[in-house]
């Protein structure tokens, strides 16, 4: 087996439970606005406003929208179709206040911390993640993940997104690493898995929910964190 040095990690739904925190806090920004008049329930709501934000976030890898359009457009989009009242005027209220609430919620996904716990004193740990600078950093202290972590880099402050080769290419750069000492791990195949192949580096593809993967084959595969311990 390859002598690793460094072990980079996906944050969102790898190590910080965004599926479960994300719809937490949802949910207390359906109920604070009262949107239940507007929706069949909650998860007609949630159904809707993933839907639009998966698309928004497409566009928004492919350059097409400003951070600033996603954050407005994934809450006055799905508000506006509904019928709720001045949703032009109040979604940029909503969504700062999502991601305040966001930033509260400390779900990690299952045994991080035993594996990052284990990996620290043989690794250098670092984070490679998409999403908004400003948020990460919150939720990677709250969820008490910082300690680990030696180096935290986010796609906005670079001006790149995954899978973009220059991402994992600067990642390499700012840590002092090679991508023949690195590994990554990650739960998106295109995101994550593609793009560190994409930059020569190995990875550890956290498959959670049976993803259909493309040609490229991860150099690992797991389906719980846990099972990293088999691999570094």
């Amino acid at each position: 087996m390859k002598k690793y040095k460094h072990v980079f990690f996906d944050f969102d739904n790898t190590l910080w439970d965004f599926t479960t925190n994300s719809k937490e806090s949802l949910k207390e920004i359906f109920n604070m606005y009262q949107f239940a008049p507007y929706f069949a329930d909650f998860e007609d709501f949630y159904s809707k406003y993933e839907k639009n934000n998966n698309e928004l976030w497409l566009e928004y890898r492919d350059g097409n929208i400003s951070k600033e359009t996603l954050s407005f457009r994934r809450f006055a989009s799905v508000l506006e179709d509904a019928g709720f009242p001045d949703s032009h005027f109040v979604s940029g209220k909503i969504s700062s206040d999502y991601l305040t609430i966001t930033t509260t919620k400390t779900k990690i996904i299952d045994d991080a911390y035993e594996v990052l716990n284990y990996l620290k004193t043989k690794y250098k740990i670092h984070i490679i993640t998409d999403g908004f600078f400003e948020v990460q950093v919150v939720k990677l202290r709250a969820s008490k993940l910082s300690s680990f972590v030696s180096n935290f880099i986010t796609a906005e402050e670079v001006g790149i997104l995954k899978p973009n080769k220059k991402l994992f290419d600067y990642a390499l750069k700012e840590t002092e690493a090679t991508a023949e000492e690195s590994i990554m791990v990650g739960d998106s195949y295109e995101n994550d898995i593609v793009g560190a192949y994409n930059a020569g580096i190995d990875q550890i593809f956290l498959n959670q929910n049976n993803q259909i993967i493309g040609n490229i084959k991860p150099t690992y595969t797991v389906s719980k964190l846990i099972e990293i311990k088999n691999i570094l």
